[in-house]
């Protein structure tokens, strides 16, 4: 999931959110990038890969994004 394009032309993350079940479904392990290259890109980025993979513990990296907001 990247959310490099989510203010940009495509205005969410990529691939489309909707692949985490399959991903999910078949056991497909999967990464999170921002594309930041600011610290303000990355305060507007991490929060919709937040957004996107929610709080559930099925996505391990969730955990450290939670983690890293103290």
């Amino acid at each position: 999931m990247n959310a490099g394009r989510v203010h940009g032309s495509l205005g969410r993350v990529h691939p489309d959110p909707a692949v985490l079940y399959l991903f999910t479904e078949y056991g497909i392990q999967f990464v999170l990038g921002s594309d930041s290259h600011t610290p303000v890109e990355l305060s507007e980025r991490v929060p919709q890969l937040r957004a996107v993979t929610g709080t559930s513990d099925r996505y391990p990296v969730s955990e450290v994004l939670r983690d890293n907001q103290q």
